[in-house]
This record gives structure tokens, sequence and C-alpha cells, in this order.
């Protein structure tokens, strides 16, 4: 049990994920056996909210988008659109 919980505290620490997403996504990944589409609603969000979490995190645009900061002089309403 104790490997077990060092290896989730692991995954979340290096992913980013929160810990509720393997309490309703599953500790396997669902898109193995089922669609997308084929998943429950929660299942489906938490996905969703990893992947744009996930997104936000790594994209400097979207960052400095976010933070209302500029990007090479140009205003942010070209970014945005």
């Amino acid at each position: 049990m104790v490997d077990f919980v060092f290896s989730v505290l692991q995954t979340l620490t290096k992913t980013g994920l929160e810990e509720k997403f393997f309490k309703v996504v599953g500790h396997k990944n669902p898109l193995e056996k089922k669609k997308f589409h084929e998943l429950t609603f929660f299942q489906r969000v938490w996905i969703t909210k990893a992947l744009c979490d996930w997104c936000m995190v790594r994209s400097l645009c979207i960052q400095l988008c976010k933070h209302g900061q500029e990007m090479n002089g140009l205003p942010l309403e070209l970014f945005l659109f």
C-alpha cells in the first residue's frame, strides 16, 4: 500500500494532475477500451480539464495573454481571436 501511495504522489507531482482526476478517471487509461464520447460526463470533464491545465502551463502565449502582457508589441486582441 505504501508503494502505491508513493507512486500516486510521484505521478501527481510529475504530471501536475490533481488527485481527484484519478478518482474520477481511474488509474488506467479509459480511452483504451472506450471512445471519448462513451465515457461518463465527469470523466470527459476531467480529461478536458487536465488537457487545458497542461496547455496553460506549457504555452507561453496563453500565459502572457492570461496576465495581460503584450507579445512583441502587438495588442493581445490579435492573439485572442
